[in-house]
């Protein structure tokens, strides 16, 4: 079942959003006025706010196969991060409820590294081939493992990829320049760009986004050129990113996203909009805008070699970013109280609203460490 033509706010669609992390995706849709209900790995407070307490924990993605009654009593499944990977049970999710994402067949192309190269190839940009076994291509390549996100790098040597070390690993190492994020909508012909963010990463991982971005003419060329050639190749709809470095040399393509990336609350609503639009479903709202005061966003992870205590009134009083997105500074992705966070991984996400996004990244890393400290103590 898939939605056809607009479905109007009163009927009150019932979306099930599921992934790794769901915060983002039902708080962009609850502002746009959807009901939403979330199964996810954090279950988070504020997600529990967000949804009014209709929120699944699942201790892996997979389990949503268990969840059969769960996902048909909705209307329809929007995936967050996490599902990329998994065209089979975007498949199975399919014939249980109706699909605000891109088919399982668009899915499944989209992971293909013939359909990337493909692409690239049609756009100009066939100098780093994606390929799981360089030594199959001219080398240098991009080493990426389709399963999920951040898990690309260049790699100059086929050893890098028979033993594995470009896991988890990102760009910056290799190619100098700055790594930026543009978000897109595809409706399985043609591709209409959204809006972009600077990607932040520290030891070699992304943690966080700033938007604002601008790109020169030449970019944005080249930027829609691809996005066009890849959604023609792989039918893909709704909204997805690519990222790219971006240096003197112009664009560098690195990893490609089939989902709603990251950065979409920093850029807009209208993000969402569009892609709710897509699968035939109206809001009945006046049209969303993109974002234009910098803002930015920046998960903090326990950087200590201890596992933390999640203790509510450790950390400063900053309100909820579903309850105050227009704030100067809030929180989300907010544990339940005496959570046990252990070393390296993610406690919370800070947001910061300024005039420029030199100001924005610098009082994320302020606040960051703020709210470490305190919560260590």
């Amino acid at each position: 079942m898939n939605f056809k033509g607009n479905v109007n706010i009163e009927d009150s669609p019932r979306i099930l959003v599921v992934g790794a992390s769901g915060r983002m995706t039902a708080a962009m849709l609850s502002r746009l006025g959807f009901t939403c209900s979330v199964a996810d790995l954090f279950a988070d407070r504020d997600t529990r706010m967000i949804c009014e307490g209709r929120v699944t924990r699942l201790d892996r993605l997979n389990k949503l196969n268990s969840y059969e009654q769960l996902v048909r009593s909705h209307d329809y499944v929007v995936f967050a991060g996490g599902l990329e990977g998994k065209p089979r049970l975007a498949e199975r999710v399919s014939r249980w409820t109706g699909r605000a994402f891109t088919s399982p067949v668009a899915l499944e192309k989209f992971n293909d590294y013939e359909v990337l190269n493909k692409a690239m190839e049609s756009s100009g940009l066939e100098r780093y081939p994606f390929q799981r076994n360089p030594m199959k291509v001219t080398l240098p390549a991009i080493a990426k493992s389709l399963r999920g996100s951040g898990r690309s790098t260049l790699t100059r040597h086929w050893l890098d990829c028979a033993k594995g070390v470009f896991r988890g690993r990102v760009f910056q190492d290799r190619i100098d320049g700055e790594c930026v994020s543009l978000i897109f909508v595809g409706n399985g012909r043609s591709a209409k760009g959204l809006g972009g963010s600077t990607q932040i990463c520290q030891s070699l991982v992304w943690n966080g986004s700033v938007s604002g971005l601008e790109l020169s003419e030449t970019d944005q060329e080249a930027s829609i050129h691809l996005a066009n050639n890849l959604v023609e190749h792989s039918g893909i709809e709704g909204v997805f990113g690519i990222d790219f470095i971006r240096n003197k040399g112009g664009l560098w393509p690195i990893d490609f996203n089939p989902r709603i990336p990251a950065s979409a609350e920093i850029v807009g609503d209208h993000v969402m909009q569009e892609h709710m639009t897509s699968f035939g479903t109206n809001v009945g709202l006046e049209k969303a805008e993109p974002t234009i005061a910098a803002q930015g966003k920046l998960v903090v992870f326990n950087r200590t070699s201890n596992p933390i205590r999640f203790e509510l009134r450790k950390i400063p009083d900053f309100p909820m970013r579903h309850q105050s997105s227009s704030s100067e500074t809030s929180v989300a992705d907010v544990p339940v109280e005496g959570e046990s966070i252990k070393p390296g991984h993610p406690i919370l996400t800070v947001f910061v609203s300024r005039e420029n996004r030199a100001e924005v990244q610098a009082d994320l890393q302020r606040k960051s460490d703020e709210i470490l400290q305190r919560l260590s103590q």
